[in-house]
């Protein structure tokens, strides 16, 4: 989160979240790239094993998504 003083009162900015969903063994470069990412947003990385994790992460991050 960042703060910001507006006459004395905080404002807190909430980071834009994504989150990356990669194959096992297809992660060696991407890496660097959440990591950069992360400095601005608010990043997380899911090795998916079976198609059932990306509607369990899904659920877990409805509030940002359009999810059914």
């Amino acid at each position: 989160m960042f703060f910001n003083s507006l006459k004395g009162v905080d404002i807190v900015e909430a980071q834009k979240k994504i989150v990356f969903f990669i194959l096992p063994g297809l992660d060696n470069f991407i890496d660097d790239i959440i990591e950069y990412l992360s400095q601005k947003y608010d990043t997380k990385k899911v090795i998916v094993n079976h198609y059932d994790q990306i509607d369990e992460e899904m659920k877990s991050i409805r509030h940002i998504c359009s999810c059914s």
